[in-house]
């Protein structure tokens, strides 16, 4: 809450730092099937509380920019509860082994797939917007070129 005071001299303290987002693990070994099956079981058991794809609200701890101690832990935590006390169940009861370990592949894929994408250059991504842009513009234009003249749908 920012109160001003006509004739006020005070002014705003300096942002904090940005939080430092650590260094994603080292890749595991996962196939594309098992990609598959690691996203299944996360959006049938994770999503609710971590997102989709894993990228969390802020309420609880996004699983792509995970501290090194929590990568050590993963099983520990998805499996046997490690955190419950935290809030974070235990789901060894649905989630064999195997099926843990490939979500954590996936998710570490995530981590580096999200690390890329900080990394762009601004010029890069203002490239790809423009060009995105222009493609949705084309898209739309061609969409209303193929309507009938006395078309009563709603043009785009």
């Amino acid at each position: 809450l920012l109160v001003y005071k006509l004739g006020g001299t005070a002014t705003l303290p300096p942002p904090s730092p940005p939080l430092a987002i650590p260094e994603p693990p080292a890749r595991l070994p996962i196939d594309k099937l098992a990609i598959a099956q690691a996203k299944k079981a996360y959006m049938d058991h994770c999503m609710r509380c971590h997102g989709l794809n894993a990228v969390s609200n802020g309420q609880v701890p996004d699983l792509r920019r995970l501290d090194p101690v929590w990568h050590q832990n993963f099983e520990k935590i998805v499996h046997d509860g490690m955190m419950s006390e935290a809030g974070m169940p235990p789901f060894g009861d649905v989630l064999s082994a195997a099926e843990i370990k490939n979500m954590h592949a996936w998710l570490i894929e995530l981590a580096w797939q999200d690390k890329a994408v900080r990394e762009t250059p601004a010029w890069l991504l203002d490239i790809k917007t423009w060009c995105y842009e222009k493609l949705a513009a084309l898209i739309t234009w061609s969409m209303q070129r193929d309507l009938p003249a006395d078309s009563t749908a709603e043009k785009i």
